[in-house]
């Protein structure tokens, strides 16, 4: 049993996992408090229970993936209000948040801003040393982005020209799924290879990806 020890704790809450580590040993997600409409990250260690992760004052997140290891846990700082601030890709490394680098306003790991979220994301690999999100000047004008080694890349979409893009899946070759949203609010699916060369993979008759839910390891 992980018991929770926010001081929000007795409020009404609902708990959601993301992410489990391959021995069992850790878990990650998130909280929301609903009476006070924040959310919090978390991880659950056997041994220890459940504690949250920092948040800088006056921001809410959301936690979504981790290393194997336990170690680095990746997921999106959010603002509140309206209109709220930018939201912001991040890690926590052994608990300290370690924000992503990045040259645009609004940033993200996985799909957290966007209308569809797929329900069991895989935004980092095994060792923490690629995660994927998305990247922009705008929330709805995104661009599908990867952190190697904390090193801000944005992948391309060749001739495709999308309103945005956003990467959700990530295998430990550096093989990337995710999806763009037409400007005509289509939605079609992307794969990048580990160099970023993007293959469009477009539904028929001009159907859309309504979601992503999983991949295979190799991302064939």
């Amino acid at each position: 049993l992980l018991e929770p020890s926010h001081e929000l704790a007795t409020t009404r809450s609902v708990y959601f996992p993301q992410q489990i580590t391959p021995d069992g040993s850790k878990i990650v997600g998130s909280a929301a408090f609903l009476d006070a409409l924040i959310t919090v990250p978390w991880i659950g260690e056997r041994d220890i229970g459940l504690k949250y992760l920092p948040l800088p004052p006056d921001l809410q997140g959301a936690a979504v993936a981790a290393s194997n290891d336990g170690r680095l846990v990746a997921g999106t700082l959010l603002g509140s209000g309206f209109p709220s601030p930018p939201s912001q890709a991040t890690l926590w490394v052994d608990g300290v948040l370690q924000p992503l680098p990045t040259n645009q306003l609004w940033s993200e790991v996985g799909s957290v801003l966007e209308l569809i979220v797929p329900p069991h994301p895989h935004p980092m690999n095994s060792d923490g040393s690629i995660v994927v999100g998305a990247s922009g000047p705008a929330a709805d004008q995104l661009q599908a982005t990867k952190w190697v080694n904390g090193v801000e890349q944005q992948l391309s979409t060749g001739e495709l020209q999308p309103q945005s893009s956003v990467a959700s899946f990530v295998t430990n070759q550096g093989v990337i799924f995710g999806t763009a949203t037409l400007t005509d609010g289509r939605v079609l699916l992307v794969r990048w290879d580990s160099d970023g060369t993007p293959q469009i993979l477009e539904p028929p008759n001009g159907l859309s990806v309504v979601t992503l839910n999983g991949i295979d390891r190799s991302g064939s």
